[in-house]
């Protein structure tokens, strides 16, 4: 595959459950559990007001490439309640704006089939679950991580005081030429809900091959929250040092530090148990420059 062009794709990805009736009398499924959405439909995203009854669902984001030129677009996932995960087999409808009759079995007309295929590192971390999740349609193939989990209610959200989060990333490094070093590394973020702000510095790069990355450590401040979801504002900057802790621009070419495009995209994920603070997070994220771009997730835990 050749050089990339990275695009922002503002839609989301509305995520329902085809689900057996429920019994009464019976105790709600662990937090620990999955609890797989079937379906995946993209459509509209919406605004960062988060209603105070606002319910517990699955949400997240998507870093989508489609086969070809290489191009990248980062989809915001949203969900149904009472679902946390993605099934292995799963039906995709990517046409938000198709009318389309109402009921189940309205939702799985003029879908294409998809595949879900967990990613062990990034496996139930705070509530966060990482999908390579990939399917076709019109003539193209589709392939990406997706990272997902069940997002707080709207009265479980701080509106002040911070929270401390860590845990693992996993990372592609691409060069000029289209060769693909798969990386990983750990994350550790702090989230400050009075300023509805995010910070997160990226560290213990290793790459599975054996050569050494090109930096060891990506610091990146400015990160918004928009509701229950972490995003990267535009006002935001990243920072990539090397092995002396010296800055250096290794995305760019000759050096030069505007070359390089970023976006993030992520959620925060449901404490344990009903009323409890948020517990974690996870999210997709991409820096792409003119030499080389680097795409992956995190999923992350509170407290570690």
């Amino acid at each position: 595959m050749g050089p990339s062009v990275h695009r922002t794709f503002r839609g989301a990805l509305v995520l329902a459950l085809v689900a057996a009736p429920v019994l009464l009398g019976c105790s709600r499924p662990d937090e620990a559990e999955e609890r797989p959405s079937r379906l995946v439909a993209f459509a509209t995203p919406e605004g960062c007001e988060l209603s105070p009854v606002a319910p517990r669902q699955m949400a997240g984001a998507y870093l989508r490439e489609t086969e070809g030129p290489g191009i990248f677009d980062t989809v915001i996932l949203r969900g149904t309640e009472n679902t946390n995960a993605l099934a292995p087999a799963l039906r995709v409808d990517d046409a938000p704006v198709r009318p389309r009759p109402t009921g189940v079995l309205g939702r799985a007309i003029n879908t294409r089939p998809g595949t879900a295929v967990p990613v062990e590192r990034l496996e139930g971390v705070g509530g966060a679950r990482g999908y390579i999740l990939s399917y076709a349609g019109d003539g193209l193939s589709h392939m990406g991580l997706a990272v997902v989990g069940e997002t707080p209610a709207g009265a479980e959200m701080p509106t002040s005081g911070q929270l401390r989060l860590s845990g693992p990333a996993v990372l592609t490094l691409r060069g000029a030429g289209g060769e693909d070093v798969a990386l990983s590394g750990q994350v550790e973020a702090v989230v400050g809900f009075g300023s509805g702000t995010m910070a997160l510095r990226l560290s213990q790069i290793v790459a599975e091959d054996g050569r050494t990355p090109p930096f060891a450590t990506i610091t990146w401040s400015g990160l918004g929250l928009c509701g229950t979801r972490i995003v990267s504002t535009g006002r935001g900057s990243v920072r990539v040092t090397g092995e002396d802790g010296r800055i250096i621009t290794p995305f760019g070419r000759d050096g030069a530090p505007t070359a390089a495009l970023s976006t993030l995209d992520g959620a925060l994920t449901a404490g344990a148990a009903r009323g409890d603070a948020p517990g974690g997070a996870g999210g997709v994220l991409m820096i792409q420059g003119d030499a080389a771009s680097l795409r992956g997730g995190f999923a992350l835990r509170a407290g570690n």
